[in-house]
C-alpha cells in the first residue's frame, strides 16, 4: 500500500494568503496607472469642421467652360437628364446633390487628373467621395450611350451624311469615316502583354466612326491594344450595317490598316495614273475628319490623352470612360459647346497611333490574308474557305473602287479653297450620287 502524505492545515492558509496579497498588489498597480493616466490634461474638444461642397453653380460661365468643357445650360441640362438615377438615397446632410456629383466627373475627364486632385480643388470633397461620385456618373451616362451614339440608317439620313461628306472633297456616298486610337491605361492585372501596342505603351484600342459633323456614330472600346485594327472591324456590328437586310447605300473611308471591301474603301498603295492621284487627295481629305474628329475628342477630355498620364483604372472601366466622353462629345458638338482656346493639342506622339503598320506590305489583298496551316482536317479548310471569301471580298471592292475612279476622278481636281473642291472635267454636278 501506498504512504499517506498529510499537509498542514497552517502552510495551505499562508498560501492562500500570500496569492490574495500578490493580486491586491496587482489591482493597487492597475489603479494607480489609470489615475495618473487620467492626471494628464486632455486636448480641448473642437468640433469637426466640414467645408461645403461646391459645384458649377458657383462658377461663372468662363470658369465652367474652362473647367468643365461644357457651358452651364449644359451641365444643368446633363444633372437634369440623371437626376433619378443620382438623387441622394439618405437624408443625411452630408450626402451629396446631383450637381456635385456631375461637377466633380466633368472635371475629372477634363482635366485628366487623379480623383483627389480633383475632387478638393474644385469641390471641397475626399477623394473616397470622388471616386463614389465618378463612378455613379459614368454608370448612368453608360446606361444611356444608345440616346447619343446611334447610326441612323434612314434614306434621308443618308443622303444627308452623303451631300454632307461630298462638300469636302467631293467624295460620292461616304456614310461615315472609321479609324482607331489607343486610350493609355495602367498596366492591368491579368494578361497584361495583350494590352502592350505597338508604341510599347499598355492600352485599349479603340474603334471610331464619325460622319461628317465629326459626331461618333459607332464606338468599339473592348479589345486590348496588340489587337489589330481589322479584326476589330470584323467583329464589330460595321459589317452587317451594309450587308442584308440593312445594306446601307454607300461605303465608309478607311486607312490602310483596313481591307479593302466593297463598303469599306482604303487609299491606292502604288498610284500609277493622275486619277488615283486624285483619289487619294479626296480621299485623305475626307477621311481626315474622323482624325480630327478623335483630335477633338482628346482636346476636350484629356483623360483619354497620353499627354496627361494613362488612367489608373481597369480596362472595363476606362472603356466605359471612353464611352461616356464620346456621349459628352457628341452633346458638345449638338449643343456648340466651344473648346477653351488655351487648350493644348493632344501629344503629337500619341495622335499618330496608325502611321508606321504594314508598310512592308506591297498588295491590298495581303493586308487581310493570314498563314493558314497545310493541314487536311476539317479546321484548316474553314479557315481556307473563309481566307477565299476574303479574296473574293477584296477582288470586288477592288472592281467598285476602279469603277468610282473611272466616273468621277478621272479629271483634274482643284481646290479651290479648304474643305471644297472643284472637277473640272468629267463629273456630274451632284457629288451624292456616283
Amino acid at each position: 500500500m501506498g504512504a499517506l502524505v498529510v499537509v498542514p492545515l497552517g502552510l495551505e492558509h499562508d498560501q492562500e494568503q500570500e496569492e490574495r496579497a500578490e493580486r491586491k498588489a496587482r489591482l493597487a498597480r492597475v489603479l494607480r496607472r489609470r489615475k495618473e493616466r487620467r492626471a494628464v490634461p486632455r486636448r480641448p474638444y473642437s468640433p469637426r469642421v466640414y467645408k461645403e461642397p461646391r459645384s458649377y453653380l458657383q462658377l461663372s460661365e468662363e470658369q465652367c467652360i474652362q473647367r468643365l468643357r461644357f457651358s452651364k445650360a449644359v451641365v444643368m441640362e446633363i444633372c437634369q437628364l440623371l437626376q433619378a438615377e443620382l438623387q441622394p438615397r439618405t437624408r443625411a446632410w452630408t450626402a451629396l446633390p446631383v450637381e456635385v456629383k456631375v461637377t466633380v466627373t466633368l472635371n475629372f475627364l477634363a482635366s485628366g487628373s487623379f480623383q483627389a486632385a480633383a475632387a478638393a480643388d474644385l469641390c471641397h470633397i475626399s477623394q473616397f467621395a470622388a471616386h463614389c461620385c465618378i463612378r455613379d456618373v459614368t454608370d448612368a451616362l453608360h446606361s444611356k450611350r444608345e440616346d447619343f451614339i446611334s447610326f441612323p440608317a434612314s434614306s434621308d439620313q443618308q443622303t444627308e451624311r452623303a451631300k454632307g461628306f461630298a462638300s469636302i472633297a467631293g467624295f460620292p456616298k461616304v456614310q461615315g469615316a472609321i479609324d482607331c486610337t489607343h486610350v493609355a491605361l495602367r498596366t492591368p492585372h491579368v494578361k497584361p502583354e495583350l494590352y502592350r501596342n505597338h508604341k510599347g505603351f499598355h492600352s485599349l484600342n479603340v474603334q471610331l466612326l464619325c460622319d461628317h459633323e465629326q459626331k461618333f456614330l459607332m464606338v468599339n472600346a473592348m479589345y486590348p491594344g496588340s489587337t489589330r485594327d481589322a479584326f476589330i472591324l470584323r467583329q464589330s456590328k460595321v459589317p452587317g450595317m451594309f450587308q442584308l437586310p440593312q445594306h446601307l447605300d454607300g461605303w465608309l473611308l478607311g486607312d490602310k490598316d483596313y481591307p479593302l471591301l466593297p463598303w469599306l474603301l482604303t487609299p491606292i498603295r502604288s498610284p500609277a495614273s493622275t486619277s488615283h492621284y486624285n483619289y487619294i487627295r479626296s480621299h485623305r481629305a475626307t477621311w481626315g475628319l474622323v482624325k480630327n474628329a478623335i483630335r477633338l475628342l482628346k482636346m476636350r477630355f484629356r483623360c483619354l490623352d497620353r499627354s496627361g498620364g494613362a488612367l489608373q483604372y481597369s480596362p472595363e472601366r476606362v472603356s466605359r470612360f471612353v464611352v461616356v466622353c464620346c456621349m459628352l462629345h457628341n452633346l458638345a458638338i449638338m449643343r456648340g459647346q466651344p473648346l477653351p482656346d488655351d487648350q493644348m493639342h493632344p501629344d503629337e506622339e500619341d495622335s499618330e497611333d496608325h502611321t508606321d503598320d504594314d508598310d512592308e506590305e506591297e498588295e491590298e489583298d495581303e493586308e487581310e490574308e493570314e498563314n493558314v496551316d497545310e493541314e487536311e482536317d476539317g479546321e484548316a479548310g474553314k479557315q481556307r474557305e473563309q481566307e477565299n471569301g476574303r479574296k473574293r471580298e477584296a477582288l470586288s471592292g477592288r472592281t467598285i473602287r476602279a469603277c468610282l475612279i473611272a466616273q468621277r476622278f478621272s479629271g483634274t481636281l482643284m481646290f479651290t479653297h479648304p474643305g471644297t473642291v472643284t472637277f473640272l472635267y468629267p463629273v456630274t454636278p451632284d457629288h451624292a450620287t456616283v
